[in-house]
């Protein structure tokens, strides 16, 4: 196993590094993918800092991380595909300093086709100037939002449902659920909680609920995207404490098209990969002790392997009822299916498969009405059909 460097995320910031992971995988896959459509791209970085960056170019920074891959991935569309599409990064950040440093960063990067707008404000504030700038010159850009605030009450939900809501949009929030949960007894941060979901009763259903917090926190999170910023199809990524097994964050995506769901899977899958690595090249450092050569893949945290049995059950027991809910002769639709398990952390397309495969012969897989052996894709036209609904009751 090559070793993993962490020389710019020592210090508690090697969480950062399993996001940049994550977002250096899943934009240039969204360039391609959008590309084909749009003429025009606009990246929003809510909160961009640079904060305790190592590297003096900032590469170590979610911006730098991002423009780079879109820069990246502009220039495969021109060259492989022949599509010309314009980009516009536009970093948002409150801070004097940090700010200063931000600015000269767009500065730098800016080129024709390539634009990188700094903004000094609070993001809140600054959402009708975002506008302006990612639609100039009568653009109508595909948008994808990046939010990572320090707290939650910095994206109140009623101010986010107008700039989220656009056909053209994806987000992708980092909910700091130690926090969350730290303060829910609290009055006096009532309100906030109130404003960051954006839908009555949470506060009190998160209270009073029997179940894991941070899980329930999560899932009405997703549940106010689906409902007040049109997002259709939602899933989200779990971050880890580097040196502990409890969860640092998740990070909670919303789309309007299921691909975006394909995409975005691929690159968590990835990044939970190199979460793993992070944590034993963490481990190691910690402890002082050698890694083995024989070692091949890092082991999974004892968290990450509780987490990942807890949700795949969870998915499954969704799937099962999706299939026993539905009156449709001609099946479930698998790209139904798909997204349904895939907002699950740690939840993998094979897991999905695996499922299926479990139920035959009472559940098939059909492509076009036909039964098919093919690995069923949420893209084509696959169905699960129902043969025998008592097998269901069994699962």
């Amino acid at each position: 196993m090559p070793k993993l460097d962490l020389s710019n995320y020592e210090g508690g910031r090697e969480p950062a590094l399993v996001k940049h992971s994550l977002l250096e995988t899943y934009l240039p896959d969204l360039v391609y993918r959008v590309g084909r459509t749009w003429d025009s791209f606009a990246y929003v970085d809510g909160f961009a800092g640079p904060w305790k960056t190592q590297d003096p170019t900032h590469a170590d920074s979610s911006f730098a991380i991002a423009v780079d891959a879109l820069r990246q991935a502009q220039v495969g569309l021109r060259n492989v595909h022949g599509r010309e599409i314009h980009v516009t990064c536009i970093l948002v950040e409150q801070n004097n300093v940090a700010f200063a440093e931000l600015e000269r960063f767009a500065s730098r990067e800016t080129t024709a086709n390539f634009e990188v707008h700094a903004i000094h404000g609070e993001f809140i504030n600054t959402i009708p100037a975002i506008d302006q700038i990612a639609k100039g010159g009568s653009r109508d850009p595909f948008k994808f939002v990046l939010l990572d605030p320090t707290g939650w009450a910095q994206v109140p939900m009623e101010k986010l449902k107008s700039f989220l809501n656009e056909r053209s949009s994806e987000v992708l929030v980092t909910l700091m659920i130690r926090d969350i949960n730290r303060f829910l007894g609290e009055e006096d941060r009532a309100e906030s909680y109130r404003q960051l979901f954006g839908r009555p009763g949470v506060l009190e259903r998160l209270r009073n609920t029997s179940e894991d917090r941070a899980e329930q926190a999560v899932l009405e999170y997703s549940q106010s995207l689906k409902e007040l910023c049109n997002f259709k199809h939602v899933s989200a990524a779990v971050v880890l404490e580097p040196n502990k097994e409890s969860i640092r964050y998740f990070l909670v995506y919303g789309t309007k098209h299921h691909r975006g769901i394909e995409v975005f899977k691929a690159a968590e899958m990835k990044a939970a990969m190199i979460q793993d690595d992070v944590r034993h090249e963490a481990h190691i450092q910690k402890t002082r002790q050698p890694d083995l050569a024989f070692d091949s893949d890092p082991p999974k945290s004892r968290k990450a392997l509780a987490l990942q049995s807890r949700y795949a059950e969870i998915a499954r027991k969704k799937v099962v009822a999706l299939l026993a809910a539905n009156t449709n002769p001609a099946g479930v639709e698998y790209k139904d299916l798909f997204c349904e398990a895939m907002f699950f952390p740690l939840v993998t397309p094979s897991d999905l498969v695996g499922w299926l495969e479990a139920l035959e012969p009472g559940v098939e897989i059909q492509l076009a009405g036909l039964r098919t052996r093919r690995k069923p894709k949420p893209s084509e036209d696959f169905r699960a059909v129902v043969i025998n609904p008592k097998v269901l009751a069994q699962a």
